[in-house]
């Protein structure tokens, strides 16, 4: 579901104090301003970016879970279903069932593993491909407003920001 902007959204808790300004956050927590403000940026850009997804999704008929298989799937092609359903933190069943949508509509497909036939291994179809491009470009304007608004080292220090922040038992990233 998309949320929807409200007419009087509350401001953000402040403006960075390398403005001048000052942060506004509640009583008892002022030593921690900065860091709430970055807490509160974050939850509003990714409000945004999802937003910018469930645009293109609604449209389709599609949701979160639909968009989160195919990029993992496309990420790592071959991808068995229950890898895929650890990835996502999501039950066999609720991947199921978003799976056979995508691939009844000719998104996604899944065949045997040629070794072990009770593995399932997935793929995006060229269909799934341009799907997840039409999502990406609405997502990638945001980025690229944000980014010609800030200096050409940005996008570098958001890329180690969220690599320092990763929890390697969970994730681990090429690079």
């Amino acid at each position: 579901m998309t949320a929807k902007r409200r007419e009087n959204t509350p401001p953000l808790m402040g403006a960075h104090p390398s403005d001048g300004s000052r942060i506004v956050c509640p009583a008892g927590l002022e030593d921690m301003a900065e860091f709430l403000l970055l807490i509160e940026l974050q939850f509003f850009v990714q409000m945004g970016l999802a937003g910018d997804a469930d645009r293109v999704l609604e449209s389709y008929g599609y949701g979160r879970a639909h968009h989160r298989a195919l990029y993992f799937t496309a990420r790592q092609l071959g991808i068995a279903s229950s890898e895929l359903s650890s990835v996502l933190a999501i039950s066999n069943q609720a991947l199921a069932k978003v799976m056979k949508t995508l691939i009844a509509d000719g998104l996604m497909a899944q065949v045997s593993d040629p070794i072990d036939r009770r593995i399932r291994r997935c793929s995006v179809t060229s269909a799934g491909l341009d799907l997840l491009r039409q999502v990406f470009s609405a997502q990638k304007v945001r980025f690229d407003r944000a980014l010609a608004a800030t200096s050409p080292k940005a996008s570098e220090g958001h890329i180690a920001l969220y690599r320092a922040m990763l929890n390697p038992n969970i994730v681990t990233l090429p690079g």
